[in-house]
């Protein structure tokens, strides 16, 4: 199960980090990004930063291949360590994430929903949803080059121990079709 679970979790990362040139625009930096987060259980944390996301379009492929992924990414404005990664993705979705609330399913054929927490200082990494518990990304609002939302995720660790994170998040980024 667990190795299942890092499978889905990295297929997204691979799937939408194909592609792309030297003529392809950066992303935006942050300007006015934001995102406040709370961490409780094993760890426990309340952190604050710029939230940054890429949501990725993928409709060139055989069927079964293309699908839809936003990634967002909140780091801690103090602590360049400590990073909470959350993840949508939806095989055959070629129009792109909407608005809405999407809920982590076990097992999964058709999308992922995934909340990652990691803190270099004390070897934390947790990322594997526990059974049970409301794991959910909430989006509020989504354009091209701005999401706004919410989650909550209660997830066990590699190494043990449980956290449930919950936080809102506004992000800049980019959005790609391929």
């Amino acid at each position: 199960m667990k190795k299942l679970n890092l499978i889905y979790l990295l297929l997204p990362i691979v799937l939408f980090s194909c592609g792309g040139g030297a003529d392809e625009d950066p992303l935006p930096l942050p300007t006015d990004s934001s995102f406040a987060a709370s961490v409780s259980g094993d760890v426990t944390s309340s952190f604050d930063g710029e939230a940054e996301f890429v949501h990725g379009i993928i409709k060139s492929q055989p069927a079964g291949q293309n699908g839809s992924n936003l990634i967002i990414g909140l780091e801690n404005k103090n602590n360049l360590g400590e990073f909470i990664a959350l993840s949508v993705f939806e095989i055959d979705n070629t129009t792109g994430i909407k608005e809405g609330t999407y809920n982590y399913v076990p097992l999964s054929t058709s999308n992922l929903v995934q909340g990652i927490y990691t803190n270099e200082d004390t070897d934390a990494f947790y990322l594997l949803p526990v059974e049970g518990t409301t794991n959910q990304i909430i989006i509020t609002s989504i354009t091209d080059t701005r999401v706004k939302g919410s989650y909550n995720f209660t997830i066990s660790g590699i190494l043990g121990g449980e956290i449930t994170m919950t936080g809102t998040f506004d992000a800049l980024g980019v959005t790609t079709t391929n």
